[in-house]
């Protein structure tokens, strides 16, 4: 097997990845003792101008993205597009650089903060990802892949805050990761209204006043907001957290209850599994999936058993 390469994306973090690379470069010789080559995407370098060549030439190939989620989604949908018949010889892994890190979560590895997902000694865990089909803004049909979840809803608004900052949230985000999550849910959530969709999945079709939904593969979704769910890398199924008809009382508690960890069903919340998820409504509304956003008014999502695998954490 080839070396280990490690892509560095150094825009992740505001602008500070590469400097929080360079800080824990040295400690990874204990996680990758056999040498890593690194990679940094920048002055317009494409990930096929990194990677094309390895993979078509390599028998097995390690990748560790050192980045953030969106970070670890831009990978995704390039080894899909691009190298879709090679994806069962290539195994991802991760280096936390980013604002929030679900992907690496729980973190069984951390040097300096940074979480790993880096180890070598354990068998390649085989992993499902989503497949999110609409139509943009713009009238283009899209074709999206997702790792570790996808929210609509005012998870998903607070991530497209998150991604288009206030000055005051660029602060935030410039000092304190942590701040900067809780200050986006919260002003969210006082400026947030329900949207009215048309929801399918499984045996069941309804319409509902959407305040928040979840679909998930890592349960973990910004900060230390995540569900209690077991949702398993490589079931087949999507676990599926759905809130509906709540007010800003209703969010706040529900935001609190995240943060530990907490999501009691009761007749605004609902907990499930599915291989399939259809949303439509007459509104625009905010898709947000591995922390990346865009708007629709209808999007399906379907899952893809064990397509990728991934470095054990």
């Amino acid at each position: 097997m080839d070396k280990p390469i490690i892509v560095i994306n150094p825009r992740s973090h505001q602008g500070t990845a590469f400097k929080r690379w360079l800080s824990i470069k040295q400690g990874l010789i204990h996680h990758l003792p056999d040498g890593f080559e690194e990679a940094v995407i920048e002055n317009d370098k494409t990930l096929d101008e990194i990677l094309g060549v390895r993979i078509a030439k390599s028998s097995e190939l390690i990748i560790i993205v050192a980045g953030g989620d969106g970070s670890i989604n831009y990978l995704i949908n390039y080894l899909i597009k691009y190298h879709k018949s090679h994806l069962q010889k290539l195994a991802i892994g991760g280096i936390g650089l980013g604002s929030s890190n679900d992907f690496h979560k729980p973190a069984l590895k951390i040097i300096k903060g940074i979480p790993l997902m880096i180890d070598l000694e354990k068998p390649w865990v085989k992993h499902d990802i989503g497949v999110a089909k609409y139509v943009g803004e713009n009238g283009i049909s899209l074709e999206k892949y997702f790792v570790i979840n996808a929210s609509i809803g005012v998870t998903a608004q607070a991530n497209w805050n998150f991604n288009n900052p206030s000055a005051l949230l660029k602060f935030f985000k410039s000092n304190s990761s942590s701040l900067a999550i809780f200050y986006t849910a919260i002003s969210t959530i006082l400026k947030h209204k329900n949207i009215t969709v048309q929801i399918e999945y499984n045996d069941e079709k309804f319409e509902s006043e959407l305040s928040n939904l979840n679909l998930l593969k890592i349960p973990f979704i910004s900060g230390n907001f995540r569900y209690p769910q077991s949702v398993p890398s490589d079931n087949g199924f999507f676990g599926l957290n759905f809130s509906h008809h709540m007010g800003t009382l209703d969010l706040i508690k529900l935001m609190f209850d995240l943060g530990k960890g907490v999501f009691d069903v009761d007749e605004k919340k609902i907990s499930d599994y599915t291989d399939r998820l259809k949303v439509t409504s007459k509104e625009s509304f905010v898709l947000e999936f591995d922390g990346e956003t865009d708007k629709c008014h209808s999007v399906e999502i379907e899952i893809v058993p064990k397509a990728i695998n991934l470095l054990a954490k």
